[in-house]
């Protein structure tokens, strides 16, 4: 059997990335990635759970993850820069 190797990001990681670095269509590339996430959460939310919560919880799951991204990048970013000064 083949090994597979993925050397791309998945496109949340780099809009998060783009962001951190300046990037100036970082926030945009975030907000769609966070839209993008959160329609696929809220399809299968709406298919296999509660339909009249399914928009704002897909949304607050979504958000919770790029939330999550972000904090993690900044704090290596962070670190990054420390070392760099050292």
């Amino acid at each position: 059997m083949n090994d597979i190797y993925i050397t791309q990001k998945p496109p949340s990681q780099k809009a998060i990335i783009q962001y951190l670095n300046g990037h100036p269509q970082g926030l945009e590339k975030i907000l769609f990635t966070y839209a993008g996430r959160a329609l696929m959460i809220g399809m299968g939310l709406y298919l296999f759970s509660d339909k009249d919560k399914a928009v704002k919880n897909a949304l607050i799951a979504s958000g919770v993850i790029e939330l999550y991204l972000l904090v993690h990048y900044a704090s290596i970013q962070q670190q990054q820069q420390q070392e760099y000064l050292q």
